[in-house]
C-alpha cells in the first residue's frame, strides 16, 4: 500500500527541486555565463533525474489506485518530463525565459493539486 504522508513528504520535496531550479535559472539569467556540462549540469541533472523518476512512479501509483478528481497520471509524467528539462535549461543564459516560467509554473500547479489530492 502507498503511503499518502510519505507521498506528500516526497512531493515537497520535488517542490524544493524546482525552487532550485527556479534559483539556478535567475542566478545564470543574471551572469550570463554557460556552465561546465560535466562539473555542474550533468550531476545536477542525474540527482534530479534519480529524485523525480521514484517520486513518479509513487506518485503514478497513488494516482491510479486512489483516483482523484482532475488529476490524472498523464500530468505526473508531464510533471517529470518537465522537470527534467528545466532541470538543464537552468543552467544556459539563452533559455527562454517565458518558456521556462511557463514550465515552472505548471509543474508547481500540478505538484499542489497532488498535495491537495493527499490532504
Amino acid at each position: 500500500m502507498l503511503d499518502p504522508k510519505l507521498l506528500m513528504a516526497e512531493t515537497e520535496q520535488i517542490k524544493q527541486y524546482l525552487k532550485r531550479i527556479d534559483t539556478i535559472f535567475e542566478h545564470t539569467k543574471q551572469e550570463q555565463k554557460s556552465p561546465n556540462f560535466y562539473d555542474e549540469v550533468k550531476p545536477f541533472f542525474e540527482e534530479v533525474e534519480e529524485r523525480v523518476n521514484r517520486w513518479f512512479e509513487r506518485a503514478k501509483g497513488w494516482v491510479e489506485l486512489n483516483r482523484p478528481k482532475d488529476l490524472y497520471s498523464f500530468q505526473l509524467e508531464a510533471v517529470k518530463d518537465q522537470l527534467l528539462e528545466i532541470s538543464v535549461w537552468a543552467f544556459y543564459p539563452e533559455t527562454s525565459y517565458k518558456r521556462f516560467k511557463h514550465y515552472v509554473n505548471s509543474i508547481h500547479y500540478t505538484l499542489e493539486k497532488l498535495l491537495s489530492a493527499l490532504a
